[in-house]
């Protein structure tokens, strides 16, 4: 066979799975749009049923910690202010050597308690003690060994006593009415086990005493850039997946969960690199082993905060492990491609996280050398070129200005027209390298899980701007 053949059949190839793409993205955006207007037209009632601090159903936010001492004090402060009823606090210090349990203690004043491990207690390194604060806050410290992520979340769902969980990132800054939004929709529906919520970027935001002040876009091209892809994710990809019971993934910054539904399934796996999609993945797989009606759902607001990464060393790092996650946990838990019962998460949402989410950057990467090699040997086709690029930028810009019009329409976030007009010009800028170097990273992740290379989490640069205080130090 030729190369001009071999360019022309990919070319082709390429093209089909672009538009297949493309033609389901948009039904999730058909499908995002309709749940937006069933959410917002039902705001005034939920708000008559479930006001604040009626519902009291207790919850416990479980905030995994390891080496967190230069923001860790922050974080709990800014969770305190949480306007919920019924809700307490539990840090897991996972083994840290950065004095992040001595920051804490420095603050809150605790004081170490008797601690038995329930007999139902899920898997987990071991529990070394635990502590509560002389201060009255509903703040509990758990030190234990070393275990991961995953691994402390287990512990605190150990320790917590309340019969709803949520797992938060130790640097997530929770909107104030956060647990009351997402407990009425557990109060609502008696089936739902899990529900996630909107994830916003905290870089360029404005955040005093651990509250979003100021929502603004950052000036950074890096996080700007993501900004869109969390839009593109949140606003219709997993709306679009919950309207149809489809849901994979409940974020780890930000997830509240039935306990009895965690542990069910023996809570988190914790050798999982994405913990967060494979638990979610194993609750499909139980619900549908006991014949269940269980529902995981997501709530079409931002309820969270969190930093994204600044510098190209992290988020490479950041998006390897992402692929290296889903490619472990589509492994893991395969049996739901073809388990009766799983509804249409099996059918369509797994089908959809294997050929799109983890093969797109093969895809991607694949034309561009091909591409490369057709120039190299006088084999490309200019005019098909231009026409397939065409076809690609328009797709990627047509489905990011929808997510953004999706925010302005429904909830405004980024609501000031100079906003709107910074993100579509960013849907465009970012096709123009952005995208292809994403495409690449991921690719080294999926070919390193292939390759059962190694993989750690590895460290993050941060910046300290969501701990600023209105409150002047102390000479």
């Amino acid at each position: 066979m030729s190369v001009w053949r071999l360019v022309e059949l990919f070319g082709w190839t390429a093209a089909a799975f672009t538009v297949a793409v493309a033609l389901v993205s948009l039904w999730l955006v058909v499908l995002s749009v309709s749940a937006n207007i069933r959410y917002l037209a039902g705001e005034g009632v939920r708000r008559l049923l479930f006001p604040s601090g009626r519902l009291a159903a207790p919850v416990t936010i479980i905030v995994p910690a390891y080496n967190e001492s230069a923001g860790i004090v922050a974080s709990v402060q800014s969770l305190l202010q949480q306007t919920y009823a019924t809700y307490e606090i539990i840090v897991v210090d996972d083994g840290s050597t950065d004095g992040t349990f001595e920051a804490l203690d420095e603050v809150f004043d605790l004081v170490p308690v008797p601690y038995v491990a329930p007999a139902h207690a899920v898997q987990c390194e071991e529990i070394l003690d635990v502590w509560l604060n002389r201060k009255g806050y509903p703040l509990r410290v758990v030190r234990k060994v070393n275990g991961g992520k995953a691994d402390s979340q287990n512990a605190g769902l150990n320790v917590s006593r309340t019969p709803y969980v949520c797992m938060l990132d130790a640097d997530s800054v929770l909107v104030r009415d956060a647990l009351d939004r997402v407990l009425a929709v557990f109060a609502a529906d008696e089936t739902t086990i899990a529900v996630g919520g909107g994830i916003g970027v905290a870089n360029g935001c404005r955040v005093v005493d651990g509250y979003v002040d100021t929502v603004a876009l950052p000036r950074h091209p890096l996080p700007l850039f993501q900004v869109l892809e969390y839009l593109r994710s949140f606003l219709y990809g997993r709306i679009g997946w919950a309207s149809i019971d489809a849901a994979l993934i409940v974020s780890g910054a930000f997830g509240v969960f039935r306990r009895d539904a965690l542990e069910a399934v023996g809570g988190y796996r914790a050798s999982a690199l994405g913990e967060d999609l494979d638990l979610v993945m194993r609750l499909h797989l139980h619900n549908a082993e006991q014949c269940g009606a269980s529902r995981i759902k997501f709530l079409p607001e931002t309820l969270c905060y969190t930093e994204v990464p600044t510098d190209f060393q992290s988020l490479a790092n950041q998006r390897m492990r992402w692929e290296r996650g889903l490619a472990e946990s589509l492994s893991h838990n395969r049996e739901i491609f073809w388990r009766k019962g799983t509804g249409a998460a099996g059918r369509l949402a797994a089908p959809y996280y294997l050929f799109v989410e983890l093969l797109s950057p093969l895809v991607e990467v694949a034309g561009l050398v091909v591409l490369f090699l057709a120039a190299w040997f006088g084999a490309l086709s200019w005019s098909s070129f231009l026409l397939f690029s065409a076809l690609c930028f328009v797709t990627s810009v047509v489905l990011s200005a929808s997510a953004v019009l999706l925010d302005q329409l429904a909830f405004g976030v980024y609501r000031r027209p100079g906003q709107m007009a910074v993100l579509i010009l960013a849907s465009m800028v970012e096709q123009l390298g952005y995208r292809q170097l994403t495409a690449f990273w991921r690719l080294r992740g999926l070919v390193r899980y292939l390759r059962r290379t190694t993989v750690t989490w590895g460290s993050m640069q941060r910046n300290t701007a969501w701990q600023q205080s209105s409150t002047p130090a102390e000479a």
